[in-house]
């Protein structure tokens, strides 16, 4: 059953700890109040090493399971969500670490070789799921995890450097999403991902969605299929009766 990891209006605001350096590594375990729809200023990679359910990375969903690696850049909202039995626990389900862009693009000038990560960090935008690398991944995260220093920053590039040129790569958001510069877009974004997500397990008519952001069949399938295809592709091409 699913727990009460629901979101509640527009995403929030996470603030970063700010940890000394530029290279911030953190783990939590499920559930954990980090679990919730919201946003940042730094780039994430996020590592799922327990639990399955749903992911949600700007307007795109989708199923998790162990071993899903995930970069989100900027201020692109995100959540993932454990499908857990009544009184399950996990003490560790996330290994996250957070960047800032200034600090790579501060790098860049002093450092120009590091020029091939920008393509990297641009696809991000959009959320990137790694399809490989997770063993790896995670390798490097507990060296990042447990160094500092000079150590600890060629870790990270190290790190950066596979993922850059891992052909296995797969774009998610449709939608390059910057809040709050496209708070209104963000706005029925929001409102359907809410719905999607309390009613997933079941069909979802296309005119239910449609009524939640005032929208008529047809212009809310236009308009969705423009901009959110992902989003209507998935979950509101279904008939009523589930």
């Amino acid at each position: 059953m699913m727990k009460n990891q629901t979101m509640q209006g527009m995403p929030e605001l996470e603030i970063s700890d700010k940890q000394p350096g530029a290279i911030r590594y953190l783990e939590h375990g499920c559930p954990h109040w980090r679990i919730r729809w919201h946003y940042h200023d730094e780039y994430e990679l996020h590592l799922i090493v327990a639990s399955s359910g749903k992911m949600f990375i700007g307007d795109y969903i989708g199923s998790f399971r162990p071993g899903c690696l995930i970069l989100t850049g900027p201020r692109v909202p995100h959540n993932w969500v454990s499908n857990l039995p009544d009184g399950t626990h996990y003490e560790l389900r996330d290994r996250v670490v957070h960047f800032d862009h200034a600090v790579i693009m501060d790098a860049v000038t002093l450092l120009p070789e590091l020029s091939m990560l920008l393509p990297l960090l641009e696809r991000a935008k959009h959320g990137i799921e790694f399809l490989r690398h997770a063993d790896t991944a995670e390798k490097y995260m507990l060296r990042i995890k447990e160094s500092d220093g000079a150590a600890r920053v060629g870790y990270f590039y190290e790190l950066l450097d596979l993922l850059t040129r891992s052909p296995d790569q797969k774009l998610l958001s449709t939608t390059q999403i910057d809040l709050p510069a496209n708070h209104e877009l963000q706005k029925k974004v929001d409102c359907v991902i809410r719905f999607v997500m309390d009613h997933y397990q079941r069909k979802i008519a296309l005119a239910q969605v449609a009524a939640l952001v005032g929208m008529s069949e047809g212009h809310f399938s236009r308009f969705f299929s423009q901009s959110h295809g992902q989003l209507l592709q998935r979950f509101c091409q279904s008939r009523p009766g589930g």
